[in-house]
């Protein structure tokens, strides 16, 4: 499978987390409705009055819309890019469950102390 960019010179810069992915993939959606909405109330409006379409306001909107499907095309496809590296919950669970039969307590409590410090280091830097 080729590795096609959607991205362009103007794009924004993916998110680096599947959960800031999940969060851009709303607000992009809640902007896109918006397009939709504000085109549509514009049409209505305009038919009531027995307007003409303004061809540059109509094409400002729909290349908006273009560009807000085309970035949810990209999230979408960086969110799953980075669901694929998470380890599957059962797999982690299966071994933190041999790696605590084969080690003492005193070496887990060690180990757990090193995970909840680099926790903690990695969420001050996504701060």
């Amino acid at each position: 499978m080729e590795n096609y960019s959607l991205t362009g010179p103007q794009s924004p810069a993916l998110p680096k987390t599947t959960e800031a992915c999940r969060k851009r993939l709303a607000v992009l959606r809640d902007e896109i409705a918006s397009i939709k909405l504000r085109l549509a109330t514009n049409d209505i409006r305009r038919q009531s009055l027995r307007l003409g379409i303004d061809p540059d306001r109509f094409h400002r909107a729909k290349t908006a819309l273009r560009a807000k499907q085309r970035e949810v095309t990209e999230v979408s496809l960086e969110l799953a890019r980075l669901r694929s590296l998470e380890p599957h919950p059962s797999y982690l669970k299966a071994l933190f469950s041999a790696l605590r039969r084969e080690v003492g307590d005193e070496v887990w409590r060690d180990v757990m102390q090193a995970v909840d410090e680099k926790a903690d280091q990695r969420q001050k830097e996504l701060i």
